[in-house]
């Protein structure tokens, strides 16, 4: 059974209820009138009386205490209850009069209850124009309090009511195109803009009500409450914009709230005739619209959308894939870079970086806490990077490098956007020290681990120079300003013991190209330890034992000037982190002298949705974003 169905199955269940409790109220009356005074008080618990003092239309499926008293004002309670139409269309007939703010808020309820029963948009639609009337339409000085019930019941009627109303039959969807629509006292006429379908490089589509879902997984919900039908949407790429520019993964959904805005409402609904514009507000674009003279901020669910792209994403198959190197599930992003929405000017990126056997839909609950805090979410601007963990760990920080400068470029080839200049890289684990080698200039330091030939004494093929030079030799990226590591391995950890390291070389799928380099390397290299070392390509897993080369040069290089450093270590048990591990990393590895702050957490080593790190990161951001170190 649908919400509205079930809804209206609940309210005429109650209206029959409400029969036999008054027959026998009735008789109940009759049995003690000798004792009984006409009018008093009966003890109850308070939970229960505000219940149903809260009571409405949306919430319950009955009339609130407001719409009650203004039908019995008028006799007309019981007249609904047997003829619902004939009595709406009273109502409806009698507007404009000294009445109207509550006759307005009535309509509303009493339409949708209506079309909750009988299953019928046409009521839905009447209910959303109702409540806009009251809204905006009435003088508010003629209304009660604009913080009391009214205000707020008639804003959630206009919004559940304008997403049934818009559902295109008996399906979920929600249509938004500009057509003829059928009210109970004459005809809606939508129009749009097609150019409100657009986000960037894609056109909005698919959408559906975020009022229908529950979320599971994440702690908090964010609903940023105001005016307008909460919705998600798909992303559809369009045909003539790059592809360099199309970095929103696919099955991705967008947070978007619709408004639909009548023209003269209160003429239109005398007349029957109205015409209407349907607006529609992507979360990263806005948070307010101005309706007349007055700012409203628009309604959105940033959190049902989330976990719905996440419900369906393949990100999560990825994650033991991507460590052996069999599949990368979005082929279309050649760099391993994605955003959660189009580029946008003026905001601070931030760079989510996974760790070992894992994938950016670990960052789910940081980036659920950043989107829906009020003060960070519109100041910044979240980019993923994903990339197979199983690859050396000098190979995947190349990638990253290269998708950094290849989004710069793309964004801001001019370099006008000093937003952009403000980069903060978050990098889990292994992606720690992939955001480490953004920020350090190695010079030949990794190159003589493989090596004891300089490199341009060392006789490759130009291609095989080409390809290899960018890996092995590393300046900072100038537009990362601050690196914050968590759970990050600096002098190796567990995972890279030599006995593991040898059971999962065999396992691990490496890039063919960079095999075939590496043997190059190995025939040209004269020297025998370095011969020893690359007899087979080193995976991440060899990276990160405390005593391979590759960890120990990059601990022994120092973030460059002007980058600041934080850092987050968990370990299990309470008391003194020195000594303790998270299960794989020791605080003794993780723990950097230099760094301008370190929290250490009480958890595991998968620590990202730890609720004390997510408090700490944004308290980073904070400081970040307002210039501080």
């Amino acid at each position: 059974m649908t919400g509205s169905a079930q809804n209206g199955s609940q309210w005429a269940t109650a209206r029959r209820r409400r029969g036999l409790c008054a027959a026998a109220a009735t008789a109940a009356l009759l049995a003690v009138l000798a004792c009984a005074t006409p009018v008093g008080v009966e003890k109850v618990d308070a939970r229960t009386l505000r219940r149903e003092l809260a009571a409405s239309a949306i919430t319950t499926g009955t009339p609130s205490v407001g719409t009650l008293r203004f039908l019995r004002r008028l006799a007309l309670d019981e007249a609904f209850e047997r003829d619902p139409v004939t009595t709406l269309d009273a109502l409806h007939r009698e507007l404009g009069g000294i009445d109207q703010s509550d006759r307005l808020l009535a309509l509303a309820e009493l339409s949708f209850l209506h079309a909750d029963e009988e299953s019928d948009p046409a009521y839905y639609r009447a209910a959303a124009l109702y409540a806009y009337a009251y809204l905006f339409s009435v003088d508010p000085s003629s209304r009660p309090d604009p913080f009391g019930y009214g205000p707020r019941l008639a804003r959630g009627l206009y919004n559940r009511a304008l997403a049934l109303g818009l559902k295109h039959g008996q399906r979920d969807a929600i249509d938004l195109s500009s057509r003829t629509l059928s009210l109970p006292f004459g005809s809606l006429t939508v129009e749009i803009d097609e150019r409100e379908l657009l986000w960037g490089g894609y056109r909005l589509d698919d959408f559906f009500s975020t009022d229908e879902i529950r979320v599971r997984g994440l702690r908090n919900r964010y609903r940023h409450e105001g005016i307008g039908a909460p919705l998600g949407a798909s992303a559809v790429p369009l045909e003539d914009v790059p592809e360099a520019s199309l970095l929103v993964p696919p099955r991705f959904r967008v947070p978007v709230t619709v408004l639909l805005r009548p023209e003269a409402i209160g003429e239109a609904l005398l007349d029957g005739n109205v015409r209407a514009q349907l607006e529609v507000y992507s979360f990263d674009r806005a948070q307010s619209v101005r309706i007349g003279r007055r700012e409203i901020p628009l309604e959105f669910d940033s959190t049902a959308t989330l976990a719905q792209g996440l419900e369906t994403s393949r990100l999560w198959s990825f994650e033991l894939a991507g460590f052996l190197g069999r599949i990368l599930p979005l082929p279309q992003q050649d760099s391993g870079l994605f955003l959660l929405h189009p580029y946008h000017p003026g905001r601070v990126p931030v760079v989510l970086v996974h760790g070992t056997a894992s994938s950016p839909a670990r960052w789910a609950e940081l980036v659920n806490e950043l989107q829906g805090d009020p003060e960070l979410g519109p100041r910044l601007q979240i980019w993923l990077f994903i990339y197979n963990t199983g690859n050396p760990i000098l190979y995947s920080g190349y990638l990253l490098r290269q998708a950094l400068e290849e989004a710069v470029a793309t964004f801001d080839p001019g370099g006008r956007d000093p937003a952009l200049a403000r980069m903060a890289l978050i990098g889990h684990s292994q992606g720690g020290l992939l955001a480490k080698l953004q920020v350090v200039e190695s010079g030949d330091r990794f190159w003589a681990n493989a090596s004891h030939a300089p490199f341009e004494a060392t006789r490759l093929k130009k291609s095989t120079r080409a390809f290899l030079e960018p890996i092995f030799f590393f300046d900072p990226v100038p537009q990362v300003e601050r690196v914050v590591y968590i759970a990050t391995p600096h002098r190796g950890s567990f995972l890279g013991v030599r006995w593991l390291a040898d059971l999962v070389a065999g396992l691990i799928t490496l890039p063919t190209d960079l095999a075939q380099r590496t043997l190059e390397v190995v025939l040209a290299n004269p020297n025998t330890e370095a011969r020893r070392q690359l007899e087979r390509t080193p995976t991440a897993v060899d990276n990160m034992s405390p005593d391979d080369p590759f960890t120990q040069t990059l601990s022994s290089l120092v973030e460059a000037p002007g980058v600041a450093v934080n850092s987050i270590i968990p370990v299990r048990k309470p008391g003194p982190p020195q000594g303790q591990s998270d299960g794989v990393v020791t605080y003794e590895s993780a723990h950097l002298d230099h760094a301008a702050s370190e929290l250490v957490v009480r958890s595991g080593h998968s620590t990202q949705a730890n609720p004390f790190t997510i408090a700490e990161v944004k308290r980073i951001l904070r400081l970040h974003l307002d210039g501080a170190k």
